[in-house]
């Protein structure tokens, strides 16, 4: 009877050893999955760690690229109001010009009127004296006939 009980316990003790090295097996497969989930979790992180650092220098790019165009503008801005300056100066000296023009044109005008009457008085002095020494003439005759 302990013959059997021996046999049965030893037995009982050859599959409990084959399911420990089972469930051994199985705990060690378990292992390598999750070793290898890690080793894909963690090169996964290292690839979005790696993408986030060329997004990060691409933004930093762009945003240094957005200053000089910033800058560029004020400059540009500044360039503008500076030609706006320089027209409007322009403008005013050739307002100014052409005040000056038309103030000689004026007086132009006004020399040439001048001119004219001058030259009218100077007709109607000649006639003048022409009539003048017309009337002396015959006045100089009428006294010699007197």
């Amino acid at each position: 009877a302990m013959r059997q009980e021996l046999a049965a316990a030893k037995n009982e003790l050859h599959a409990a050893k084959g399911r420990a090295a089972a469930a051994k097996a199985m705990a060690n497969e378990a292992q390598a999955e999750i070793d290898e989930a890690r080793d894909t979790i963690d090169n996964e992180l290292a690839a979005a760690k790696a993408e986030a650092a060329a997004a990060k220098d691409e933004l930093l790019a762009a945003q240094d690229e957005l200053f000089t165009a910033k800058d560029e503008l004020m400059e540009a801005n500044n360039q503008l109001s500076i030609a706006k300056g320089k027209a409007a100066a322009a403008k005013a000296r050739a307002n100014e010009a052409q005040a000056m023009a038309e103030e000689a044109q004026a007086e132009l005008d006004e020399a040439r009127e001048l001119r004219q009457s001058s030259a009218e008085e100077s007709d109607r002095v000649a006639t003048l004296e022409s009539k003048l020494q017309d009337v002396t003439l015959e006045l100089a005759e009428a006294r010699k006939l007197a």
